[in-house]
């Protein structure tokens, strides 16, 4: 194990904070394109008339529209490196229902929603899929999705006069549908009747500043976005990942885990599949028959998750764990009944040998250039690690760093090295106020300037949002 100090290291990495006029938490990634390892499950639904019939016009009643929407969405998502993809498993028509077929006002999603549920078979209703109506007309949004916390899942989708920017209002709605706010949502503020007002609003549990400015968010409210040039932030799409983890995410029923890549030749075979496998049929319709849009199961697959490329998952029914841990979020640690800050706390994505990591030498805590003394206690099953200042934490510039100069210190159970980033360093940086409060950055300042040359930031701020359902 590496004695070493890390200081001498990263010096240079203050060269970033000291330059900044305003403090935020930024997580550093890796500036390289991430491998797909997700495929979230789209069903899409087209609600026919009493005679059986489809809309007649409009930009979603075709089958060749609803292709051309997720394939502008999966290269949109291509383009800002996000690792994971959408996967239409099936285009249907809804017969029998015709009182549904529109229009109808957008304020009676949940009712329908209610019938959708109740009458699964007749509506196609899926519990493994994000299930998509499209509605002749609707009056009141263009799409209309419901964050998680409502316990509503489906989105509708106005065909007649369409959704805002088209296409990539279908993946500002699953934005919605994993828990992203609009970026000018924000409590007890009329930001709502101004949408070029950008906030930092992020998701049901965080802000994300880095949405500011907005002009090319996914989750903003301009109408000029671009096919490839449309974006989720750093943040978001870190708090898309969380919603999407595999086993605890909140909306995980929905996202096929797969294999990158690198890992393809590490395979294994579930011992055990469920009736529901991915061979099996899904609910009779009219589903469009082509090698691109695969069937997925009626219910997720038991045993095992199976990838459409023939691939599994590394680990699996009693298999090695090949899977290295990695750090899904770093956040400030709060001294009780106070919003002072006393540490940090780091959320690993599987439970870590603790006794391998050095308290100051495998995890480092530094004001300005001085590094502090703390004590370190794990928790969640060696999931999640605090670090607790020994002293009160004074106003100035922090930055947290992981890994050492061993660089291998941090392993799972199976011996599976953490995937620390900037060539082996995990670094975390933010700042308090006179107060020991955690300094969230002005709204002139948010998202502006940059940290370390060709890295990804992800801000991370503490206020809990409102929750409420979005539209549009």
């Amino acid at each position: 194990m590496g004695s070493s100090r890390i200081f001498a290291v990263v010096v240079t990495l203050f060269i970033g904070f000291a330059s900044r006029s305003e403090a935020q938490i930024y997580v550093a990634e890796s500036a390289a394109s991430p491998s797909v390892s997700k495929r979230v499950r789209v069903s899409v639904k087209i609600m026919n008339d009493a005679q059986g019939r489809r809309p007649a016009d409009g930009y979603y009643h075709t089958d060749e529209q609803i292709l051309a929407v997720f394939d502008d969405c999966n290269a949109t998502l291509s383009a800002m490196n996000a690792d994971w993809r959408l996967e239409l498993v099936e285009i249907l028509d809804v017969r029998g229902a015709s009182e549904w077929f529109g229009p109808f006002d957008c304020d009676l999603k949940r009712e329908f929603e209610a019938y959708a549920r109740t009458y699964a078979s007749r509506y196609y209703y899926r519990t493994n899929a994000i299930n998509f109506y499209v509605i002749s007309e609707l009056s009141g949004c263009g799409g209309y999705c419901s964050i998680p916390s409502s316990g509503d899942e489906i989105i509708i989708i106005n065909n007649r006069i369409g959704i805002l920017n088209w296409s990539l209002g279908w993946l500002h709605e699953i934005g919605h549908y994993f828990g992203l706010q609009h970026t000018y949502q924000c409590p007890n503020r009329p930001c709502e009747s101004f949408h070029n007002q950008c906030t930092g609003a992020g998701s049901e549990m965080r802000d994300c500043p880095d949405v500011c400015p907005d002009s090319r968010n996914i989750m903003g409210g301009y109408d000029d976005l671009t096919v490839g040039g449309a974006i989720f932030s750093p943040c978001q799409l870190s708090e898309l990942a969380l919603s999407m983890r595999d086993g605890n995410g909140i909306r995980s029923k929905v996202v096929e885990q797969v294999v990158p890549e690198a890992q393809s030749s590490v395979t294994c075979t579930p011992s055990t599949v469920g009736a529901g496998s991915a061979g099996a049929s899904a609910a009779a319709g009219t589903p469009v028959v082509l090698a691109v849009l695969p069937r997925a199961p009626s219910e997720p697959v038991q045993g095992g998750t199976q990838t459409n490329n023939g691939a599994t998952p590394a680990s699996c029914d009693g298999d090695a764990d090949v899977t290295p841990p990695e750090v899904l979020r770093i956040d400030p640690q709060f001294a009780a009944n106070s919003l002072r800050v006393n540490g940090v706390v780091i959320q690993f994505s599987e439970a870590i040998k603790t006794t391998e990591v050095q308290n100051g030498v495998d995890i480092a805590i530094t004001l300005e250039r001085t590094q502090l003394d703390g004590t370190i206690a794990w928790r969640d099953n060696d999931k999640t690690l605090a670090w607790t200042a020994r002293q009160a934490m004074p106003a100035g510039q922090y930055g947290i760093f992981l890994t050492g100069q061993d660089k291998t210190d941090f392993q799972d159970m199976s011996g599976n090295v953490l995937q620390a980033n900037t060539d082996g360093y995990f670094a975390v940086g933010f700042a308090l106020d006179s107060n020991s409060q955690l300094l969230l950055p002005s709204s002139t300042a948010c998202g502006a300037g940059g940290f370390f040359a060709g890295m990804m930031l992800l801000p991370m701020a503490i206020a809990a949002r409102g929750r409420s359902r979005r539209r549009g």
